[in-house]
């Protein structure tokens, strides 16, 4: 669709190399992004850059980027990006799907065609059934992220 820019690749490649000499839990500041990369976080490429950073990272390393506002970026250590990254995105998940199901529930049936009612009440349906299906995989994250939760017992 849009043709790739050499700018941004050019960084993309500099900041990798630079970026792997830091370990899990350094943080990546703009000022060092800037100073490498040649590219300042007000550019216009800076989302397709630090995209695909994250991207050739995620794929090359394993590592996952997770800003530090108005600092940088953080390596993730492994404990964060094994569980609280999954936790985070598991809640949002549960609060999304609440809101869709009272939102849905608050849509007056008197003003639906009974096509329309149908759906409405099929996706109230599919949307408690979904957050059930996400909280089970939550308490399930929380205890494979203790340290007993894989079986293996506790060293005091």
């Amino acid at each position: 669709m849009f043709g790739e820019n050499e700018h941004t690749t050019a960084g993309v490649n500099l900041m990798a190399a630079a970026v792997a000499n830091l370990k899990r839990g350094d943080i990546l500041h703009y000022e060092t992004v800037a100073k490498i990369a040649g590219i300042v976080r007000s550019s216009s490429n800076w989302t397709q850059f630090i995209q695909r950073l994250r991207r050739r990272l995620q794929l090359s390393r394993g590592v996952t980027l997770t800003a530090v506002p108005n600092v940088g970026y953080r390596l993730d250590p492994v404990a964060d990006q094994l569980h609280a990254r999954s936790i985070r995105r598991q809640r949002k998940a549960v609060r999304q799907m609440d809101r869709d199901v009272k939102e849905l529930d608050a849509l007056p049936d008197r003003e639906l065609s009974e096509h329309q009612r149908v759906v409405k009440h099929r996706k109230i349906d599919q949307g408690k059934t979904g957050r059930r299906a996400v909280l089970y995989s939550l308490r399930l994250g929380h205890k494979l992220g203790k340290p007993n939760g894989s079986g293996i017992p506790r060293v005091k």
